[in-house]
């Protein structure tokens, strides 16, 4: 996926050598037919969308439009979320009303939750210190360290996922996070924490050279990490969603490390 993002941010700065083209198609198909095995309706979408906002990106610089643009990309993803979910029969609903407010509801039921139990809100930021460790298969962690997703797929269900039949989690948005981590103030400090990062991967984006790979990765840092985070805010997913950048960039930093090793010797 992060490829078919690269090609297609190549042809945007026309770059439309044949290699090219074709190294595009081949991730994109790919990366359909891989999206549609895993049944996530969400992803599919926000992997269609990225290549829209990338390409609107590219050709207006009013913030105005580009906030008219957003907005109207966002309904529009949840009606076709509404349709991909009917035609699947995943989480399916009656009518597009009850499919909104069944889609945005649970960060208000995870903070009211919370609130009312009143027994997990001093976990002192320890989600975040412990992040690095979601980049290591879950086995070598999920018997000491509770994430914060169980914690409250537990107090709304009762019990955790596949324990005494619940088959589904309970996300955890980045106000419920916050409060998590120190109560009222924890949200302020959670805030913070994520405007710095966004403006760290910001700073990241816009060096990068080649306007079209900019673009892409712009509409991607808003879609899938600004915009998407904000309603699946725990660490685990953050990493998990975003692991295939994250390899990206570990790659592309250790070739361009090892070109520079070479042209020094």
């Amino acid at each position: 996926m992060i490829a078919s993002y690269g090609f297609f941010g190549l042809i945007i700065s026309q770059h439309t050598r044949k290699i090219i083209i074709i190294g595009f198609f081949a991730a994109f198909i790919f990366s359909l037919y891989l999206l549609y095995t895993w049944l996530g309706r969400m992803g599919f979408l926000l992997y269609l969308f990225t290549f829209i906002f990338g390409f609107v990106l590219s050709k207006t610089t009013s913030l105005i439009k580009l906030l008219t643009l957003g907005a109207l990309c966002f309904v529009l993803c949840l009606f076709s979320a509404y349709a991909v979910s009917n035609i699947l029969s995943l989480k399916s609903s009656s009518s597009i009303i009850s499919f909104i407010a069944r889609e945005i509801s649970f960060p208000f039921a995870s903070f009211i939750s919370q609130l009312e139990n009143n027994n997990h809100l001093d976990r002192f930021l320890i989600d975040f210190i412990f992040t690095p460790i979601y980049l290591l298969p879950s086995s070598w962690w999920s018997s000491w360290f509770t994430q914060v997703g169980e914690i409250n797929t537990e107090v709304i269900m009762g019990a955790a996922k596949g324990v005494d039949g619940v088959t589904g989690a309970i996300p955890v948005d980045i106000l419920t996070l916050g409060l998590m981590q120190g109560h009222f103030p924890g949200v302020i400090i959670t805030g913070i924490i994520f405007g710095i990062l966004l403006r760290y991967l910001q700073f990241k984006v816009f060096s990068v050279n080649i306007l079209g790979l900019r673009y892409m990765l712009e509409a991607y840092l808003i879609l899938k990490i600004s915009l998407f985070s904000l309603f699946y805010a725990q660490p685990n997913m953050v990493i998990i969603g975003n692991f295939p950048l994250i390899a990206s960039v570990l790659l592309c930093s250790f070739f361009l490390f090892a070109k520079e090793r070479v042209k020094f010797l």
